[in-house]
């Protein structure tokens, strides 16, 4: 049992034949009777809503944010990183374990100032980088939206992003304004 509790006890005892004796001196038992029982079923609403059984406090649940949660800035297991002035997303727990190929590589902050592209997944192109992207040859019929881009990232990387792409396919998620 809780001192607030005690406190909220102890005020119930006060201020319920409080008020019904402060309206009965003034000839109006009725009205006193009626405020007092209206008291009672306040203080037990109220103590239900605040205190569990054995008089312990109960504990509420924080809202951590609007709903529907936001998708991840970073793909699965991906930090967000500042290189410079672009903000990147970087492995920095080690998850592409394989390093082979184009799959992102480890990135570790306390050694390293400056991500090296292998080890970065780019959030957003800038005009140079779209306009290479889209004079390329291999990229020829792709579409050059910000989405399509993200999921070929996420392939060539070999990373998962939880609503825009699982390993296998592409998912109908949206992806995020970049922060």
């Amino acid at each position: 049992m809780e001192l607030s509790f005690i406190f909220y006890l102890f005020a119930a005892f006060i201020i319920i034949p409080g008020t019904f004796f402060l309206l009965v001196m003034f000839s109006k038992p009725t009205a006193g009777l009626i405020a007092a029982i209206g008291m009672l079923i306040l203080f037990i609403l109220f103590g239900i809503q605040f205190y569990n059984q054995d008089g312990t406090y109960k504990q509420q649940a924080v809202s951590t944010g609007s709903w529907p949660p936001y998708i991840n800035y970073c793909p699965d297991y991906l930090s967000l990183y500042k290189n410079g002035t672009e903000l990147i997303c970087v492995d920095t727990v080690n998850v592409a374990k394989t390093n082979t190929g184009n799959a992102i590589q480890y990135f570790n902050p306390n050694t390293m100032t400056t991500a090296s592209e292998g080890q970065t997944f780019h959030l957003y192109l800038t005009e140079a980088q779209l306009t290479a992207y889209k004079n390329d040859p291999a990229n020829a019929g792709k579409p050059f939206d910000r989405k399509s881009i993200m999921i070929e990232q996420c392939q060539n990387k070999k990373v998962t992003w939880e609503g825009i792409y699982d390993g296998f396919q592409t998912l109908d998620g949206a992806v995020p304004i970049v922060p």
